[in-house]
């Protein structure tokens, strides 16, 4: 585990929408951006986009993305507008970062979320 520098906090919002015009034999796919499909009969279907939470930190004069928004869906807690602002006022200047998973310290992030007066249950 080491500590690197967090550099920027981005948050890119989901989406969903009905569509129209699909054929009978339409299968549920996905694409990598996550986005999956899924038909609803009679022609319909539904495209839906999950939202990302990033935090870009800095690693031996390299930037790597970090997925944080798992952190937030396991422990139930909704992002909304003033959530994220209060996440971006608060961002810490290093964080743990495990080296094989690629994934933030749980303590980090709970202690991030405390200064950011976010509830954890």
């Amino acid at each position: 585990m080491d500590k690197k520098e967090c550099v920027d906090l981005t948050y890119v919002k989901g989406d969903f929408s009905l569509f129209q015009g699909k054929k009978g034999n339409y299968n549920s796919s996905w694409k990598k951006n996550g986005t999956v499909y899924t038909p609803k009969g009679n022609g319909w279907g539904t495209a839906v986009t999950p939202s990302k939470l990033t935090l870009t930190v800095k690693n031996d004069d390299k930037l790597e993305s970090v997925n944080i928004k798992p952190f937030f869906k396991e422990n139930e807690i909704r992002l909304t507008q003033n959530r994220i602002q209060n996440l971006k006022a608060t961002m810490p200047t290093k964080i743990t970062i495990d080296s094989t998973t690629k994934q933030a310290s749980e303590k980090d992030l709970k202690d991030w979320c405390e200064r950011a007066k976010i509830k954890i249950k």
